[in-house]
């Protein structure tokens, strides 16, 4: 220990000498250590100046036993400092008092026990009736606080706080609570409180359990108070009690849903009355007290009782529950009377059409075994414990064993239970019925019992040699049809014969290759070892870009063969889009974010609108992240987002939905902001549309971050700004005004410069006119029948519209649709609300495939049917088909 010490103090000195060192800066007066590299000049009165946003100071830590182990010197010990880890607080040593002060708000539990060998002199005082050397209470009167108490002895072994309490099962107890500021012994009083629910014949008693800052005391537990009986005596009259509400196995019953049991009775002598109803068979227990009157009629109310309020089977209709009662004559009281419950009976709806069948494959003539699994959604409608079973033909059997059915927390939400084969050899045919089951005695499928199970050929099985893969020719003809003029070819190892395709996996300057000619897949007719080679699918394709680019060779069928780092001809770069969406519900409907159909889908020809073939432009593969932020493991994505936008892992990133920009935290908000600025790719970015009732002038963002819109789900890691503060970062700092008009029918929301290069008609998607000189309107309500509108002043900002409303007010500066000035990698938007999300509607501007409409269709508002006449679809088919031609020759 002292030649470590040695060392370091000597590398203190160098350091200190040296002044020039990373991370620590001295000077001749102190030390400064920081994590900074920038220098800073030491603070004037500090000897040590500790900096750092990442690493905080570490005090010596021990234990008070370790800590008494030390040898004060009251001189030089003086602010000597620990941090005490068994009371969790920071100590000093103080000369002045000669003793450890701690710096927590309270002092810490004391270490206390009641003084051995003084169980026998605890003493009773105020108003107890002594009986010998016992004390006395009645059943159904209160203690009185401040008259009736116990004192008893504690021992004090280390000063602190402390919290005593005397406690019975009778509804009565004693309590006293202070600190100890020095050891030693002391007599405490514990005052009584409550009051004694039963009482006792022949000296009958309860005993005190002593509980000291929540442990229970091994010292006094003989400790008792007798409790004579009150002359309590009424009459249970009803005849029946079936108890309220429903009941299910695993639900906890409670009085909030009129889980209850109604008792009408007949007082002769008053008192604290208490009745219980049980039965520990089924786990339920209600119970209710009520001071009555004498000679009167009354009801009693039980309650289920916390501990014993959760039914734990259901295998019989009713259930009988037994009455107990605090009177001298329990059975002249109850008078044979009984309670009942009803639990409700294990009742399930399956969700057949969204079964998985799990990763082993169901071939014909194969053999079920337990590695077969099918996973299918139940919405449970009663709870219950029973086993489950999926049954069929040919003693296919899948069995689910044990499973606890629990009732949802939430309407729509699903129990997921995987059955696991048992049994059974598959036919040889394209599916089978299976038949849903339960061993419950109480069990019901509500809406039918049979689903289906795929069963498949068994499938080509080879493996690809990637050594032997060569081409005809280096490379591929250039500026002319590719023919036959090309080809790759490869050695594989047949083990199963039968239908195969091997691919390029992705388009070569606009070819895929492929085993499959002319449409026609080819077919292994023996196994072993044999050549395969691949056509340019299309031979009229013409290869017009050079260059080597990597390429992988993908089987196209089960055998999930794939060879990598193949060199071939390519075109276009692949575009990678992340859609980050938030959506919810509203109240008038499910409102969706659909843009992702128009990247993804195909058109109603069965082609692709982006990639080979595409209709809309020639770019590289589309591959898309769809990220929901009202995911439960949104917080978690969301660093790995940063991650990836900030190693430039995507083209294209659109932000959408009402959640989506409350979702954006700050390691978020700069990843994206130096995305734009860097000019990684193209952010799309849409933000909520601001709706009111009447005419409004706001400060958008500001209004944004105040007024989060009331129709708002929760996002995955709470609501943040960061979002609309971007809009501002991008716009120099500066909020930007949006006008709302009330009732203003004279809205024409079009676009700019139709020959603009973002905003130009493209594959045929032209602007339809009004009628009236100019286009229909672009505009996310869809409809120009609606009031309330609203936009932007782009004047003196940032951003540069592409639709502007053409009222006199403010001409093009005024729209909702706006590229930036400066960096036109950045589209904004504030067209997301509480009706339809974004710009493109299922029905309304696109169609379930996610192809736009040339003219928008009509659709429902409010139950009416109203003719939308907008160009929303055109408008986005060309902006967007401009963004890919843009990022596929970027």
């Amino acid at each position: 220990m002292k030649r470590i010490l040695h060392y370091t103090i000597l590398i203190c000195l160098l350091v200190w000498n040296i002044g020039t060192g990373y991370g620590q800066i001295t000077k001749s007066v102190g030390t400064r250590i920081t994590d900074n590299t920038a220098e800073k000049e030491l603070r004037t009165n500090a000897i040590l100046d500790l900096e750092s946003t990442s690493k905080g100071f570490f005090l010596p830590r021990m234990t008070t036993v370790q800590r008494d182990a030390l040898v004060q010197d009251n001189n030089k010990d003086n602010g000597l400092s620990i941090y005490n880890i068994d009371n969790d607080c920071v100590e000093y040593w103080s000369a002045r008092v000669n003793k450890w002060m701690s710096l927590c708000g309270s002092l810490p539990p004391a270490t206390i026990e009641i003084e051995a060998g003084s169980c026998d002199n605890i003493s009773f005082g105020g108003g107890f009736t002594m009986v010998g050397d016992k004390p006395q209470l009645q059943q159904g009167t209160a203690l009185t606080p401040d008259t009736q108490f116990i004192a008893l002895r504690v021992k004090v072994d280390q000063i602190g706080t402390y919290d005593i309490s005397a406690l019975t099962d009778n509804g009565y107890f004693f309590s006293g609570e202070g600190q100890f500021q020095a050891i030693g012994t002391y007599q405490i009083v514990l005052k009584g409180m409550g009051t004694p629910v039963n009482g006792y014949n022949n000296g009958g008693s309860d005993t005190l359990k002593f509980m000291i800052n929540g442990k229970e005391s091994t010292v006094c537990t003989n400790t008792q108070i007798l409790v004579i009986p009150a002359d309590l005596k009424f009459k249970i009259t009803s005849s029946t009690h079936q108890a309220q509400g429903k009941y299910y196995v695993g639900v906890g019953a409670k009085t909030a849903n009129n889980n209850k049991i109604v008792v009408d009775i007949q007082v002769f002598n008053g008192g604290t009355a208490t009745i219980k109803a049980s039965n520990p068979t089924v786990g339920l227990a209600f119970k209710g007290t009520k001071e009555l009157e004498s000679n009167t009629t009354t009801q009693m109310v039980l309650e289920p009782v916390s501990g014993e309020n959760i039914p734990s089977e259901n295998t019989q209709t009713s259930y009988p529950l037994t009455f107990e009662v605090n009177t001298l004559d329990p059975a002249e009281t109850i008078d044979s009377k009984q309670a009942s419950v009803v639990i409700e009976q294990t009742k399930i709806q399956a969700q057949y059409a969204e079964a998985t069948f799990g990763l082993e494959p169901y071939y014909q003539d194969g053999v079920l075994t337990e590695n077969h699994s099918i996973e299918l959604p139940l919405k449970v409608l009663g709870s219950g414990k029973t086993n489950l079973f999926l049954k069929g033909a040919g003693g296919i059997e899948f069995k689910a064993e044990e499973v606890m059915l629990k009732m949802p927390e939430e309407e729509d939400e699903l129990q997921y239970v995987v059955f696991k084969g048992v049994s059974g050899a598959l036919p040889e045919t394209t599916g089978i019925e299976l038949t849903l089951s339960g061993d419950a005695a109480r069990f019901s499928v509500e809406n039918g019992n049979k689903m289906q199970l795929p069963i498949s050929k068994k499938p080509v099985e080879y493996t690809m040699d990637c050594s032997t893969i060569k081409t005809n020719r280096q490379a591929m003809p250039y500026n002319k049809p590719i023919g036959e003029s090309y080809t790759i070819s490869l050695t594989v190892d047949v083990v199963v014969p039968e239908e195969y395709e091997i691919n390029t996996s992705t388009p070569i300057d606009g070819i895929v290759f492929s085993t499959t000619r002319g449409g026609v897949k080819q077919v292994f007719t023996q196994t072993g070892r044999q050549e395969v080679t691949l056509y340019a699918v299309d031979g009229a394709k013409i290869p017009t870009n050079k260059g080597e680019y990597t390429v992988d060779l993908v089987a196209n069928d089960a055998s999930e063969n794939r060879c990598s780092q193949v060199k071939l001809k390519v075109g276009y770069s692949e575009i990678n889009i992340l859609m980050i969406i938030g959506g919810g519900s509203s109240s008038s409907k499910n409102a969706q974010i659909n843009e992702n159909l128009f990247f993804t889908a195909k058109n109603s020809d069965g082609k692709y609108r982006f990639g080979e073939g595409g209709v809309f432009a020639e770019t590289g593969e589309v591959k898309l992240k769809l990220v929901n932020v009202l995911d439960s493991n949104y917080p978690t994505i969301r660093t790995q987002l940063v991650t990836e936008i900030t190693e430039g892992k995507y083209n294209f990133i659109s932000i959408s939905g009402r959640s989506a920009s409350y979702a954006i935290d700050r390691p978020l908000a700069d990843a994206l902001y130096n995305y734009v600025i860097n000019e990684v790719g193209v952010f799309w970015f849409q933000t909520l549309y601001y709706h009111a009732n009447g005419t409004k002038n706001i400060d958008y963002v500001d209004h944004m971050k105040r007024q989060i819109p009331f129709m708002l789900n929760r996002p995955g890691g709470g609501i943040q700004f960061e979002g609309y503060e971007l809009v501002k970062r991008f716009n120099s700092d500066r909020d930007l005004k949006f006008y709302n008009r009330g009732s203003d029918r004279a809205y024409n929301m079009i676009v700019v410069d139709p020959t603009d290069k973002w905003t130009k008609p493209r594959n045929g998607y032209n602007y339809v006119a009004n009628g009236s000189g100019g286009y229909l309107d672009i505009h996310w309500y869809l409809s120009r029948d609606l009031t309330n509108f609203g936009s932007i002043d782009a004047r003196n900002t940032d951003f540069r519209p592409l639709v502007a409303d053409r009222g006199t007010e403010f001409g093009d500066e005024k729209g909702l649709v706006f590229v930036h000035r400066t960096h036109e990698n950045l589209f904004w938007a504030p067209v997301v609300g509480d009706w339809d999300e974004g710009m493109l509607t299922i029905d309304s501007s696109i169609d379930a495939n996610g192809t736009p409409f040339t003219r928008d269709k009509a659709k429902q508002h409010n139950g009416v049917l109203v003719d939308t006449n907008t160009n929303n679809g055109a408008f986005m088919a060309n902006i967007y088909t401009a963004i890919m031609e843009y990022l596929a020759n970027k």
